[in-house]
């Protein structure tokens, strides 16, 4: 039925949940799919509940920083809301701005509306994790992973969490999950867990196939950057410039560097932080520089 504006907005998350699995090269045009789909769903049922929450998505992952405040009316309302999917959508968009500490209420709020959501109790334990609660953050990212659905991203945000607090138990264990839920490479997590407490081995591992890839692979940059290589940690940062990941306490070294500064730039978070306000690791100096810790 090309009449019916609920298929057409399912359609729409198809894409875009699509385009998160397989990435732009293995759905060409997904975003613009996305939208075409939801464009026509608001057509045909303009008042079509989820499309807000969709919209900000949709521009949250195209870093349409500025838009998403519009669209979200700066999440005015949220704290008091019973719509779990609106201030999940907003909740993902202030984990890449690093605003961590005014996100959490309303994850929590989200995890009482959506208790077997995992990707809420990702983020809930992620941010977690991020204001220093490890055991609180932890409990979650576990209870993420046994709600199941997207274990690899589980796996990869236990990895984060692990890595941020200098946790080895917890890194062992979501290491040994890694190997049935891969990260990325397999390469990458066989050699991390072979020299786990070798940090110049490690070092060298990282530091050679670097070299010898120019594919982006996020979990580079942040065992590097607990290995203790900040400036490999940049380079592969740059490569996969994700703010999602930008605020775990792994990369407190790399936010200090000019690089980290140049990406944040680049991404247009400077100016949305002099628009709408700084977060919780950024400050503005003066009218034309900013530092981060």
């Amino acid at each position: 039925d090309p009449d019916y504006a609920v298929a057409w907005y399912r359609l729409a998350i198809v894409y875009l949940n699509a385009n998160a699995l397989l990435g732009t090269e293995g759905l060409p045009g997904a975003y613009q799919k996305t939208e075409q789909a939801l464009v026509r769903a608001r057509d045909l049922e303009p008042a079509l509940p989820g499309a807000t929450a969709l919209t900000a998505m949709i521009q949250n992952k195209k870093r349409q920083w500025s838009e998403v405040e519009k669209t979200m009316n700066g999440g005015a309302g949220l704290s008091q809301s019973s719509n779990g999917e609106l201030i999940k959508a907003y909740c993902g968009f202030l984990l890449r701005m690093g605003r961590i500490h005014e996100a959490i209420p309303l994850v929590e709020r989200s995890r009482v509306l959506m208790p077997y959501s995992s990707i809420v109790g990702r983020m809930l334990g992620t941010m977690y994790t991020i204001e220093g609660r490890p055991q609180e953050g932890f409990a979650e990212l576990e209870r993420a992973f046994e709600l199941e659905g997207f274990e690899s991203w589980d796996v990869e945000f236990g990895l984060l969490a692990a890595l941020s607090t200098d946790n080895k138990d917890e890194l062992q264990k979501w290491l040994t999950r890694a190997q049935q839920h891969p990260t990325g490479s397999r390469d990458l997590i066989a050699a991390m867990t072979e020299f786990l407490d070798d940090h110049e081995a490690a070092l060298d591992w990282l530091r050679n196939n670097y070299q010898k890839s120019e594919t982006a692979n996020c979990m580079f940059t942040y065992w590097a950057a607990w290995h203790g290589d900040t400036a490999l940690a940049v380079d592969a940062l740059e490569r996969c410039p994700a703010p999602m990941y930008f605020w775990h306490g792994v990369l407190q070294d790399v936010r200090r560097t000019e690089g980290f500064k140049d990406m944040i730039r680049q991404l247009g978070m400077e100016e949305y932080y002099r628009e709408f306000g700084w977060n919780d690791f950024c400050q503005p100096i003066g009218s034309e520089d900013f530092a981060c810790k």
